[in-house]
């Protein structure tokens, strides 16, 4: 044992530091440990031995009997654990700060981020249950008549003749949303209406509330909050992590560490699933020991674990009850309600108030590389997870699943044979980055909310069988990377079918719910002649560009945000005749829709001349493109080039030509490179109907996808292009179910 002093305060290692060394021990040092600042809490309070010493933080610790160390730990530390001890990160770059952290006293102030139904309902319960643990409650809505209706009615109810025993209710500006203790995330976009057919309600909202966690986020971080950072939203763990992650990364999006604390970040889902699982448990006397004997882990949705007792275990029971209670929100929307009511009491107002108490909760907390759901309580030392003996079929539900299952990034990469080349590549670009990889094609599954790296391996004539199985898996399913995000890495043996084999990959995907990324493909050819000019801008040789463009592309697909508007411009562009096109008449018929949600200008490149690129010298082009025109000018430069600067997103109205583009669009594609010089693409997204006399329309659309997403950069929202089957003038619009995809693909448009 190593001990140190300095600036007054006394520490403990297992290994030498470059501190100031003490002759002994002090009483009750600090304890310092190494480990990535990325790879769990930065500080915790200490409840066993093992974690002083542990290889890595993960859900191992909520039985300390399991977690693997590096050496045997440090016997005389036993006392400080019994007295209270502090763990931190010396590779932290925070760790003074953490070291030196005093618990504030007394009671806290609460801000609400969001007072629709989930929030208001907190509020309730913080006014009528906080009287001992909360001075103010701060609302803030973009609705400020709802802010005001609930500071008018909740400061009304109060008891008599003791009129300031229940909290205060006030109006707070965004600028002061972090002038408070804690800080309650309540904000969301995008639930499923009750009736919808949403099985996952919570991962369906990952997507768009990702955006919204991570925006508020880095402002916790400007504004320097020290206090808690409560996720509300659903889905709280990935939301959490996301939250996390995002305030620790500077304006490049590089780690940086100087954001929120792991230990500062805490999800509220699981104390509903506790409540619903007790509800049942009152009902059914089979489940009686969960009342006094049983636990709940994981999620607040898919992957929940529901123990009916520690002591004595029932495998059989706990999935029943766990089944009860996952499924009881689905109950309650059969019945033709929200339900929201448990949840912003039971798993918020209650659960906040014990947080803020020091007691013991169910929240999501920090394990490693996840957010996990398990009974933690605040102490003077720090955040501390409960520490009990689990029964081993126990582990293997809520260990092994849940750290396979809320991994952020999963990592799609069927290998036939060894490609040594891509697999070099992928260790650099994943190295230090949690990530799960799913290399057989029995090992896929669909999935939801996940960043999703397809890494394709293409050897002996640019073919990879184990990638083909998988693709017919995700045609099949259209709903099979639901609310995902997904970059494309194609390593091929040959100088050819790398671009055709990443958009036919982007294709199958976004049809299925996943997202992309602007210019979300790195690609190597056999000789690697395609990164010439990336290794000559990058002073170094063919094989460090690939590595370095291929980390990159990771760095850019985990920092990716869909940016949020209020009021998106839409340019739709075309080139057809009006009285004959079927695309015109599903836009026109679409159209009304959209009124009042989306501003449309609707630019025609059929009239006038539409001269194609020439390919003017690349100086040229940029110096037309920095004055925001073009050499050849015209109707792209007239009306084109203006509109999309504005525009928040290009629908593309695309008659099947040929299995090709109409020569005219395929010109406007070509002229865009002037404005994409100077322009930046990568939040405006692109969106496309595409009608073919007989068939061909996947065609058309990975067309679009190489030249306008994987090129040019747009970004492309989940299933971006509406295809459909129509020859006669007209026909179009007489097709059945017509109107309710059409009314489907309006609703979805900006809606991530």
């Amino acid at each position: 044992m190593y001990y140190y002093e300095e600036n007054g305060q006394c520490f403990a290692a297992c290994q030498p530091l470059p501190l100031t060394a003490a002759e002994g021990a002090a009483e009750q040092p600090v304890f310092l440990f190494r480990r990535g600042p990325e790879s769990g809490r930065a500080a915790f309070s200490a409840v066993s031995l093992s974690q002083l010493t542990a290889a890595a933080e993960d859900v191992s610790w909520l039985d300390s009997r399991r977690i693997s160390v590096t050496q045997a730990p440090p016997i005389e530390a036993a006392e400080w654990i019994a007295r209270g001890l502090r763990a931190v990160n010396f590779d932290h770059p925070r760790w003074r700060e953490m070291a030196a952290w005093q618990p504030t006293q007394g009671k806290k102030r609460v801000h609400i981020l969001a007072i629709g139904d989930v929030g208001s309902t907190i509020a309730m319960g913080l006014k009528l249950l906080g009287g001992d643990t909360v001075s103010a409650i701060g609302i803030c809505d973009i609705n400020e008549a709802a802010t005001k209706r609930w500071e008018f009615e909740l400061n009304q109810v109060t008891l008599p003749w003791r009129y300031d025993a229940m909290p205060p209710v006030e109006i707070v500006p965004q600028e002061r949303l972090f002038d408070c203790d804690a800080f309650l995330f309540v904000a969301s976009k995008g639930i499923p209406a009750v009736g919808s057919g949403v099985k996952d309600v919570r991962m369906a909202q990952f997507e768009a509330n990702r955006g919204l966690v991570e925006l508020y986020a880095r402002k916790a971080r400007d504004a320097r909050f020290r206090g808690l950072f409560c996720v509300i939203s659903d889905p709280v763990d990935p939301l959490s992590r996301a939250a996390l992650l995002a305030s620790n990364r500077d304006e490049s999006g590089v780690y940086d560490g100087l954001g929120l604390l792991p230990q500062q970040v805490q999800g509220y889902g699981l104390g509903v699933m506790n409540a619903r699982a007790a509800y049942y448990a009152k009902q059914d006397e089979r489940f009686t020991a969960f009342l006094t004997e049983g636990r709940a882990f994981g999620p607040h949705g898919s992957g929940l674990v529901i123990a009916n007792s520690i002591e004595h275990y029932d495998d059989a029971l706990s999935r029943e009850l766990t089944e009860l209670a996952l499924t009881a929100n689905l109950k309650m929307r059969e019945l033709g309600f929200k339900p929201y009511v448990a949840p912003a009491l039971s798993s918020a107002a209650i659960s906040v108030l014990l947080t803020l108490r020091g007691e013991w909760h169910y929240g999501s907390v920090c394990l490693g590389d996840i957010f996990m759901g398990v009974k933690n309580r605040y102490t003077p030392t720090g955040l501390e997870t409960e520490d009990i003996p689990l029964p081993d079929g126990l582990c293997g539900r809520s260990f092994e699943k849940e750290a396979e299952g809320m991994e952020p990034l999963v990592v799609i990469c069927p290998q036939v044979e060894e490609n040594s080349r891509l697999s070099a590549v992928l260790a650099h670009a994943l190295e230090g980055r949690p990530h799960m990889k799913l290399q057989r094609p029995d090992q896929l599954h669909p999935m939801e909310g996940r960043r999703v790296l397809f890494a394709i391996s293409l050897l002996h004539g640019g073919v990879n069988l184990g990638w083909y199985a998988m693709l017919s898996a995700i045609r099949q399913d259209k709903r099979f990377f639901e609310g995902c995000c997904g970059a494309v890495l194609v390593d091929g043996d040959g100088e050819l079918y790398t671009k055709s084999a990443a958009r036919e990959i982007v294709f199958a995907a976004n049809q299925a719910g996943c997202a992309f990324m602007g210019a979300p493909l790195i690609e190597a050819t056999g000789s690697l002649e395609n990164f010439h000019i990336r290794a000559m801008l990058r002073h170094t040789d063919y094989l460090t560009a690939y590595t370095s463009c291929a980390g990159e592309l990771v760095e850019r697909l985990l920092a990716d945000t869909p940016p949020v508007r209020q009021h998106p411009n839409l340019m739709v562009l075309h080139a057809s005749n009006r009285k004959t096109s079927n695309t015109i008449a599903l836009w026109e018929r679409m159209a009304p829709r959209l009124q009042g949600r989306v501003d449309a200008q609707v630019v025609s490149l059929r009239n006038g001349t539409v001269a194609d690129c020439n390919g003017c010298e690349f100086r040229t082009c940029l110096h037309f493109g920095e004055e925001g025109r073009c050499f050849y000018g015209g109707v792209i430069v007239d009306e084109v080039y203006p509109a999309i600067g504005h525009a928040d997103g290009v629908l593309w109205l695309c008659p099947n030509y040929n299995d090709a583009l109409a020569a005219n669009l395929t010109a406007c594609i070509n002229r865009l490179t002037a404005l994409f010089r100077t322009t930046p693409f990568y939040n405006k997204d692109l969106y496309a109907i595409i009608v073919s006399g007989y068939s061909g329309g996947d065609i058309v659309a990975q067309q679009l996808i190489s030249a306008l997403c994987m090129n040019k950069a747009f970004r492309l929202p989940p299933r971006f292009c509406m295809l459909e089957t129509a020859n006669d003038a007209g026909a179009a619009v007489k097709l059945p179910g017509i109107d309710e995809r059409l009314a489907a693909f309006a609703d979805k448009m900006f809606s991530t």
